[in-house]
C-alpha cells in the first residue's frame, strides 16, 4: 500500500511542537490533583446490621450516576432530621442496654438502714469465655461482612455520635457499635422514604475544574 503524504511524520510532529512556545512534548499532562474535597471529606467505617442494605444504596448510586458516598450521606442526614424530629421510634427498637448511674445529679447520699424485708441476693458474675485465635478469625471475618466505609465530612460522623449519646446516654466508642445500629435504623428509614417517593433525589451537574497546561 502506497505511503499517504497527507500524513505527517513523528520527527515533523515534534518539530512543529518546537517552534510553540512552552509546550511540552508528552501526549499527555495530567493536572495536579485537588486535594480539597480528601480533606473535607474524611473515609468513615462503620458496621451495620444489616449487610445488604449497602448493596442497595450502591444500585441506586448506580441507578442516579453519583457515588455511593452522595446516597448514603444524603440518607443519613434525612434520618437524623426525623430522628430529632421524633419520627423514628427509637422506644420500639430493640437497643443496646442503657447504662444507669446511682449518681445522675451527683448530689446523692446515703445511709444504712434497719434490715429490709426484701433481701437482695448478689448475682453472680457471668464472665466471658475467652475466645480461640481461629474463633477470633472466624468472629472477625464474620463482622467483616457488614463494615461499610463512607467519605463524607466530619460533621456527619460528629452528629451520630450526638445522637448515639442522646439516646444511650454514654459516649461512643468504635468497638460497642453503636453508630452502626444508628446508623443502619437511619439508613434503612430513608431508603424506605425514598422508594415511596418522600424523599427525592435530584442529582445535579457536578463542577470539574480543567485547564489547559502548557
Amino acid at each position: 500500500m502506497p505511503e499517504r503524504r497527507d500524513m505527517i511524520s513523528d520527527e515533523q510532529a515534534r518539530d512543529l511542537l518546537s517552534e510553540i512556545p512552552n509546550a511540552r512534548l508528552t501526549a499527555s499532562s495530567p493536572a495536579k490533583r485537588n486535594r480539597t474535597y480528601e480533606r473535607r471529606h474524611r473515609t468513615f467505617t462503620y458496621r451495620l446490621t444489616d449487610k445488604e442494605l449497602n448493596d442497595k444504596l450502591v444500585a441506586i448510586a448506580e441507578s442516579l450516576f453519583v457515588t455511593v458516598n452522595d446516597v448514603a450521606r444524603a440518607f443519613v442526614e434525612a434520618g437524623i432530621v426525623a430522628a430529632r424530629q421524633g419520627e423514628i421510634p427509637f422506644e420500639d427498637i430493640p437497643f443496646i442496654k442503657k447504662h444507669l448511674t446511682l449518681y445522675p445529679t451527683d448530689n446523692e447520699t446515703w445511709e444504712v438502714r434497719a434490715e429490709a424485708n426484701w433481701p437482695k441476693e448478689i448475682p453472680v458474675r457471668k464472665r466471658k469465655r475467652k475466645l480461640s485465635e481461629v474463633e477470633k478469625r472466624q468472629r472477625q471475618q464474620h463482622q467483616n461482612q457488614y463494615r461499610v466505609s463512607y467519605r463524607w465530612p466530619a460533621s456527619v460522623d460528629e452528629q451520630l455520635s450526638r445522637l448515639v449519646e442522646n439516646l444511650v446516654g454514654i459516649p461512643t466508642t468504635r468497638s460497642e457499635g453503636r453508630k452502626g445500629w444508628l446508623l443502619t435504623i437511619l439508613l434503612r428509614y430513608s431508603l424506605n422514604a425514598y422508594q415511596v417517593g418522600r424523599l427525592p433525589l435530584d442529582p445535579q451537574p457536578a463542577i470539574v475544574k480543567q485547564r489547559l497546561k502548557w
